[in-house]
């Protein structure tokens, strides 16, 4: 995607409209794998207990 990671989740949030509470982390792959290089706590216990719940192939 392009652009800034929280119009992306807006377009997301608006697009699916959960009925439940969802934290939805939108990063690109290199955007990941910076943070994870940098010891992102947060990022490192997203990636390690989250769950990806739709992953493209482009």
């Amino acid at each position: 995607f392009e652009g800034r990671p929280i119009y992306k989740s807006m377009e997301i949030l608006d697009k699916v409209r959960p009925t439940l509470p969802v934290d939805l982390i939108v990063r690109t792959p290199e955007q990941l794998a910076t943070r994870l290089a940098l010891h992102d706590f947060f990022l490192q216990e997203v990636v390690r207990r989250g769950k990806v719940v739709y992953e493209a192939s482009h």
